[in-house]
């Protein structure tokens, strides 16, 4: 018998010696599931309820529709600021707006924002935390049975 490709059941009677294909593998090949970085904005005080991922390379926030996150303030400015991502930085600028962009309670023109800080536009407060998300998974890909590993 061939014992590479047999575990032994030692609670088992002798002679039985059930047959695992360990060594063969799938014939679909999956790769493992990736993580990816991304920004979030959620609200602790002000007009705005709701979570911002911000997922994108290039984020407008303003009133204007055109806006990634349209904030319906009146405090807003129709272009108000732009939160742009480099890798796993993310950073914050404010596109000239009259009541201005706050962080830490602080009025900036651009500046890096990191995990705790609190950016405020119009009346809006919002926390800044950077998450990981689950990529989307590639579908699996088939492999022709002639180009599986030989099980000898």
């Amino acid at each position: 018998m061939d014992t590479e490709s047999t575990v032994p059941f030692t609670n088992r009677p002798s002679g039985h010696w059930p047959t695992v294909l360990s060594n063969r593998p799938s014939k679909f090949l999956r790769p493992a599931p990736g993580l990816t970085l991304i920004g979030v904005l959620s609200p602790l005080i002000g007009v705005e309820i709701d979570v911002i991922h911000l997922n994108q390379d290039t984020t407008n926030i303003g009133r204007d529709e055109t806006s990634a996150i349209r904030l319906r303030d009146q405090l807003v400015s129709r272009h108000h600021a732009r939160i742009t991502r480099d890798g796993d930085v993310f950073r914050i600028e404010d596109l000239g707006s009259i009541n201005g962009t706050f962080v830490d309670g602080v009025p900036v023109v651009s500046c890096q924002l990191h995990d705790g800080d609190t950016v405020q536009v119009g009346k809006s407060l919002y926390y800044f935390d950077r998450l990981y998300e689950r990529a989307p998974e590639p579908p699996p890909v088939e492999v022709p049975a002639e180009e599986w590993p030989s099980s000898a």
